[in-house]
C-alpha cells in the first residue's frame, strides 16, 4: 500500500519519526516524487478529517457535549485565528484548549473532571482571561466534532425510542411498553463510531509502516489468495489518473461479555484491524478500529446493531481523498474477513447454531441425529460448497416468507438475510475461530476422554510436569490447574499443550493408539499455525482427513460432532486468509477488549467501556 520510507523499529511511532540521525526524513516534495502522489502545496483544514456521518443520523440521543473522545491530530493550529488566552499571552485560546484536551484524553478524564480542571486553571491565569470552563465550550473552541452517536431501542418491539424530558419512551402503539418510561433493562443501546475519523488517525500515525513487505510473514493475511485477488481487482480498471488506489482492508471481529457491574447486561463490541499494517502493530490496541457497540440485556439484533456501521463501510468503499503529511492519497476501504465464535457467528449471519442440522458455513453437509446427539460422520460428508449467490437467494426467500405473514423456517441452515451480506461474500470471507474451535473446543474434549484411561500415577506425573514447566519470558503461561481440571484452563494453556508440551507428556502415559492419534492432531495444528510453504498446508489437509476418518474408530462415533467436521475446512482457510496464529490474535482481541472491570462512578456502561479501551491504548503506546 503506502511505500515505506523507513524500517520498522519496536518502539513508539514518535521515536521512529523523530530519529532523524538514523532515518533521515524526506521533504514533502521528495516524498511526493517517491510515492508518485500529488503534493498538496497549500495545506488547509482537511474536511475529510471529520465525517459528516455523525451529523446525518436522526433520533440520536448523545450530543457532542457528552463525547469525551479527542485526538490532537484532528486539530489544525496552523491557521489559528483565535484570540490570545489573556492580554499579551504567547498562546492562543485554541492552542491552550487543545493542550488541555490532549492531557484529558491521555489520562481518560471524564467530562466532569475536565470541567473541574478548566475552572482550576482559570483561577491561576491573569484576569481577565478567555479560557473556556465548560466541556461544551472547550470542544467548540477547538472545533471538535462528535466521534460517536447513540441510538436506543425498546427491547420489547425493537423500535427506536423517543426522548421526553430526559426519559426514554416507546411510542409503538402495538408494544406492551408503549408510552412507559423505559428502564435500562428494557433498552438496547447501539453506539456507532466514526470509522473515517479513526482510520485517519491510524494511517497518519503509521504512515511509514504501510506496505513494507519485509515486515510481513510469508503466509500473513496480506499474502493470502483472497487478499491478493481482491487487491488486484480493485486496482485494475479503477485506477484514477494513473494514481494507485490505496486499499484499507478491515478484519472485523466481535464477541460479547457480561458487564461486571450489572450481570443482566452484556456489551458486544464490533472491532476491526487493518490488514495493511504489519502484524507487529496490527493488533496493537491503539490501532484497533471500534466500529460499534451493543449494550443490552438481550442478544444483538444484527440489522439494528450493524446498520449504520455497514452504511459507513459502503460509503468508504467508494474512492475518497486522504491527506497525510501534505501527500494526497486515493483511499478505498474494503472488508477482508469476519471472525466470531460459533454462537456469535450464527447470531450475526442468521444461520442455524453449531448443534443443528446444516451448521457448516462452508459446505452443505447435513448432520445426523443419533443417540441423542447431532453428529457429522466423516463418511457422510458432502463436499458441495456453499456459494454467495445461493446463500443470498435462500436468505431472501425466507425473508419474503416472513413478510407474507408465514413462518420463515430454516432452509439449508439459513434463517434469514443478514445485513452483513451487503459488505461480505459468504462463505469466502467467513472465518473459523481457531481459538474456540481447536483450543477451547476439541482439545478440551480430547482431554476429557483421556482422563478415564489415566491411572493416578500417570495423572500425577503429567500434573507435576505441567506445574514445573518453565516457558520463555515472552510467553505469559503458567499452569495453575491440573489436567483433570482443564475446564479451568484458558486458551493459551490449550494452545501450548497442543503445540509444545502435550505430546511428550502423554506419549508414554496414554495407550499407544490414542497417543499416536493425538500426534496427528498436534502435527496438523503445528503445520497450519505458522506454515512455511504450500506443501505444508497440503500435508496438513491430508493429515486432518485421515484424523477425522479414524477418530470414530478410536473414540467412538460420539466424537464426530460439528466441531470435528469444521477442522476439515481449516487448510483452505489458511491458504485463503493466512495462518491460524493470526486468526488467534484476532479472536484474542475480540475477547480481551470485550471484558473489563466496571467503575461504579460512571453513569454509562458503554462510556466506561470506551474509556477503558482508550486506557489500554495509552498503556500499549507507553509499552511500545
Amino acid at each position: 500500500m503506502f511505500n515505506s520510507v523507513i524500517s520498522y523499529q519496536n518502539r513508539d511511532d514518535d521515536d521512529i519519526r523523530g530519529n532523524n540521525a538514523d532515518h533521515p526524513t524526506n521533504t514533502h516534495e521528495e516524498n511526493a516524487q517517491e510515492y508518485g502522489t500529488p503534493e498538496v502545496t497549500q495545506y488547509k483544514h482537511d474536511e475529510l478529517l471529520y465525517s459528516d456521518y455523525s451529523n446525518s443520523i436522526n433520533n440520536t440521543h448523545i450530543s457532542s457535549d457528552d463525547d469525551t473522545d479527542y485526538n490532537e491530530d484532528f486539530v489544525n493550529l496552523s491557521s489559528d485565528s483565535s484570540s490570545p488566552l489573556y492580554e499579551n499571552a504567547h498562546i492562543s485560546v485554541k492552542a491552550a484548549a487543545s493542550r488541555i484536551m490532549s492531557m484529558a484524553s491521555e489520562f481518560n478524564f471524564s467530562k466532569n473532571v475536565v470541567e473541574r480542571v478548566l475552572k482550576v486553571f482559570k483561577t491561576l491565569l491573569p484576569n481577565p482571561n478567555y479560557l473556556p470552563t465548560t466541556h461544551a465550550s472547550i470542544r467548540k473552541s477547538i472545533g471538535a466534532k462528535p466521534s460517536s452517536s447513540s441510538k436506543f431501542y425498546c427491547n420489547s418491539c425493537l423500535q427506536l425510542c423517543v426522548l421526553r424530558s430526559g426519559q426514554k419512551f416507546c411510542d409503538n402503539d402495538k408494544c406492551a411498553l408503549v408510552n412507559k418510561s423505559l428502564r435500562n433493562r428494557n433498552i438496547s443501546e447501539v453506539v456507532t463510531l466514526d470509522i473515517k475519523q479513526q482510520l485517519k488517525s491510524i494511517v497518519t500515525r503509521n504512515i511509514y509502516l504501510f506496505g513494507n513487505k519485509n515486515l510481513f510473514e510469508p503466509f500473513d493475511i496480506s499474502n493470502g489468495e483472497h487478499y491478493k485477488t481482491s487487491i488486484t481487482l480493485s486496482n485494475g480498471p479503477n485506477q484514477v489518473s494513473k494514481n494507485f488506489i490505496h486499499s484499507i482492508s478491515l478484519n472485523i471481529h466481535t464477541d460479547g461479555a457480561p458487564l461486571i457491574r450489572t450481570t443482566k447486561s452484556s456489551i458486544w463490541p464490533c472491532l476491526a484491524s487493518i490488514v495493511e499494517l504489519p502484524p507487529q502493530v496490527r493488533e496493537n490496541q491503539k490501532n484497533i478500529v471500534i466500529l460499534c457497540l451493543w449494550n443490552s440485556s438481550i442478544k444483538p439484533n444484527v440489522d439494528l446493531f450493524m446498520n449504520d456501521c455497514i452504511q459507513q463501510l459502503l460509503d468508504l468503499s467508494t474512492l475518497y481523498t486522504l491527506i497525510v503529511n501534505n501527500l494526497q492519497f486515493s483511499i478505498s476501504v474494503r472488508t477482508q474477513l469476519f471472525l466470531a465464535d460459533l454462537p456469535a457467528k450464527a447470531l450475526f449471519w442468521k444461520t442455524i447454531n453449531y448443534n443443528g442440522y446444516n451448521a457448516c458455513a462452508h459446505c452443505l453437509t447435513e448432520g445426523i441425529y443419533r443417540n441423542r446427539q447431532l453428529l457429522y460422520p466423516y463418511n457422510k460428508n458432502s463436499y458441495r460448497q456453499r456459494t454467495h449467490t445461493k446463500f443470498l437467494a435462500t436468505a431472501q426467500a425466507i425473508d419474503n416468507r416472513i413478510l407474507n405473514g408465514s413462518k420463515g423456517g430454516c432452509i439449508d441452515g439459513i434463517k434469514g438475510k443478514s445485513s452483513l451480506l451487503k459488505v461480505f461474500e459468504y462463505p469466502k470471507q467467513i472465518i473459523i475461530d481457531y481459538m474456540h474451535l481447536c483450543c477451547l473446543g476439541h482439545m478440551s474434549s480430547l482431554i476429557q476422554r483421556w482422563l478415564p484411561m489415566l491411572d493416578k500415577d500417570a495423572l500425577d506425573y503429567i500434573n507435576s510436569k505441567l506445574y514445573s514447566q518453565r516457558f520463555p519470558h515472552n510467553m505469559s503461561v503458567k499452569f495453575n490447574y491440573p489436567l483433570n481440571l482443564c475446564n479451568d484452563w484458558k486458551a493459551k494453556h490449550f494452545r501450548v499443550f497442543i503445540l509444545s508440551i502435550g505430546l511428550p507428556y502423554v506419549l508414554t502415559r496414554l495407550p499407544p493408539l490414542f497417543a499416536s492419534h493425538f500426534a496427528l492432531y498436534s502435527m496438523f495444528i503445528k503445520l497450519l499455525h505458522c506454515p512455511k510453504s504450500i506443501d505444508e498446508i497440503k500435508l496438513a489437509d491430508k493429515i486432518i482427513h485421515y484424523y477425522c476418518q479414524t477418530a470414530p474408530q478410536i473414540y467412538g462415533e460420539s466424537i464426530e460432532l460439528f466441531s470435528l467436521h469444521a477442522h476439515l475446512h481449516l487448510p483452505q482457510q489458511v491458504l485463503m486468509h493466512g495462518t491460524l496464529a493470526e486468526m488467534e490474535q484476532l479472536a484474542k482481541e475480540a475477547e480481551e477488549t470485550s471484558t473489563y472491570t466496571m467503575n461504579s462512578d460512571i453513569k454509562s456502561d458503554t462510556e466506561e467501556w470506551h474509556k477503558r479501551k482508550k486506557s489500554l491504548s495509552s498503556k500499549s503506546r507507553n509499552q511500545t
